[in-house]
């Protein structure tokens, strides 16, 4: 919720509703600030063709995971780690 507060103040500085045409006032203005759709698009294509997908690891047999290396194994509980268990402890 906060989130989504933060969006909408922020949205609302940078283009408020008064109707006055506001132009920037030097190269560093947010308002000049463009994203290059290319190159997010190529950098999120790096980041997600490392990862591991989840529906191999759901799909491993208890064979498959006796003959890991360490380095498979310690992939292995980093992913059930991040996707499986809960790290939110009750109280906080």
């Amino acid at each position: 919720m906060l989130l989504i507060a933060a969006l909408v103040v922020a949205t609302k500085h940078l283009y408020p509703m008064d109707g006055i045409k506001r132009y920037p006032r030097d190269a560093n203005d947010p308002i000049c600030r463009q994203m290059d759709w290319k190159v997010w698009e190529e950098e999120f294509s790096k980041q997600s063709s490392k990862k591991t997908p989840i529906l191999e690891y759901e799909r491993l047999d208890p064979q498959e995971i006796w003959t890991m290396d360490k380095e498979q194994i310690n992939e292995l509980l980093n992913w059930f780690q991040e996707t499986q268990i809960d790290s939110h402890k009750p109280g906080t």
